[in-house]
């Protein structure tokens, strides 16, 4: 009689269950800890990546560029933030490759297909909506806060002639600061909109540049912390990579039977209206980027009644039938895959239902 992966032939205690879980849990987590140290050595490049967006779109304004630090700890509590998020996405194959080592015993063969199917279509859909948000939304994002954050204009200040006899100094702009500057001599950077000025070095021994930021007089100008702009980075990256999801949801939703293409169909307006509301939650209110919000989700519903189209229950298990060995002779009647799943496995197309649509098709 061959082998077969039938849960009720793997019985453990409570105890066993709990000792294995330990186990698995402490793999898990040291495995993931080489990767923890090495991001966090680079977590002040990490740092930089993330606000590079920010530091672009207030460059574009002529704003200051720079972040500000409120407490002690904050930029360090920000590179370690950083650090676990690269150690989550980074670790997550090997983690979740240790809760699958935990659950596959308790699994159907053909139970396990549909999980080899959801794992890496998430994975793939989590990339794609977090790639979505930094390079496409955020930057939309980011110039129409600023923008409409800037109270009062340069070009709007009260201007008169000049006053007799008075020259106005002129100071070069460079596109980059100069090597060895002149002591006392002054510039400024084109490139990063910074006044700077040739200073003794501490030791007198050499000239450095300090600079100071330049930007246009206003009543409210912007300067955002790093702690508040990475929580609100994160969160925002977040909601994309939960909201891209949803084929996901529609597949598992009509493999339980809840839901189906007729369904999707019907309540096709709702998706729309859900749709709508999602922008407007995850934008701040501009067309520009609310259009390319509403229109992904939406698509993604779309996605998600396709791949249930394509890949309904019964096809998904159909495809481990076709790649079964044929059972031996002496095989018992009590198989794995015509026993109906234990309960709370209802979930899953029963394999006596599965044998039948087999041999339908």
């Amino acid at each position: 009689m061959r082998r077969t992966s039938n849960p009720s032939e793997h019985t453990m205690s409570f105890g066993d269950h709990l000792e294995e879980l330990r186990r698995s849990v402490f793999w898990a987590i040291g495995g993931v800890f080489p990767i923890f140290f090495i991001a966090l050595y680079y977590s002040r490049n990490l740092v930089q990546l993330i606000i590079a967006p920010v530091r672009e779109a207030l460059h574009d304004a002529h704003l200051s560029t720079g972040l500000v630090s409120t407490g002690v700890f904050e930029t360090f509590n920000a590179s370690m933030q950083m650090a676990l998020i690269a150690t989550i996405i980074l670790g997550s194959p090997w983690i979740l490759w240790q809760v699958w080592k935990f659950i596959a015993p308790g699994l159907h063969d053909y139970e396990r297909r549909f999980v080899y199917i959801l794992l890496p279509l998430s994975a793939l859909l989590t990339t794609i909506g977090i790639a979505f948000f930094y390079f496409l939304v955020l930057p939309i994002i980011l110039a129409f806060m600023i923008n409409w954050s800037v109270m009062g204009d340069l070009n709007k200040q009260p201007t008169a002639p000049l006053p007799q006899g008075i020259v106005l100094p002129t100071i070069p702009i460079l596109d980059t600061n100069p090597e060895n500057p002149p002591l006392g001599s002054m510039w400024i950077n084109k490139l990063d909109q910074r006044l700077y000025f040739g200073v003794p070095s501490a030791d007198g021994r050499s000239v450095v540049a300090y600079g100071t930021d330049l930007g246009p007089s206003a009543a409210i100008s912007p300067s955002y912390r790093v702690a508040e702009y990475l929580g609100t980075l994160v969160a925002m990256a977040l909601s994309f990579a939960a909201a891209f999801q949803t084929p996901v949801v529609v597949l598992m939703l009509g493999w339980v039977g809840i839901i189906d293409t007729k369904f999707l169909a019907k309540f096709r307006r709702h998706a729309v209206l859900a749709s709508l509301v999602l922008g407007a939650l995850l934008t701040p209110g501009d067309v520009i980027s609310f259009v390319m919000v509403v229109i992904p989700m939406y698509l993604l519903y779309e996605l998600g009644g396709i791949l249930l189209r394509i890949l309904p229950a019964h096809r998904v298990a159909r495809g481990f039938l076709a790649k079964a060995k044929p059972r031996d002779d002496d095989d018992s009647p009590d198989d794995d895959m015509s026993e109906d799943p234990p309960r709370g496995r209802a979930a899953l197309p029963p394999p006596a239902e599965i044998q039948s649509r087999n041999g339908e098709h």
